[in-house]
């Protein structure tokens, strides 16, 4: 009971900033290549801020 009243308060927590939690289906790479795509795509420019 404790647990589950512990977990609602860090979800309360999380929404009242806004910030969302969800675990992704792709690593880190993989992520970062679609939101390139996807920001190409709509005329934004690559500009490396710091060598991978």
């Amino acid at each position: 009971m404790a647990a589950l009243l512990l977990m609602s308060g860090l979800a309360q927590a999380a929404a009242d900033n806004g910030l969302v939690s969800e675990k992704s289906h792709y690593g880190i790479q993989e992520t970062l290549d679609r939101l390139e795509g996807v920001l190409r795509k709509k005329g934004f420019h690559h500009r490396p801020a710091f060598a991978a």
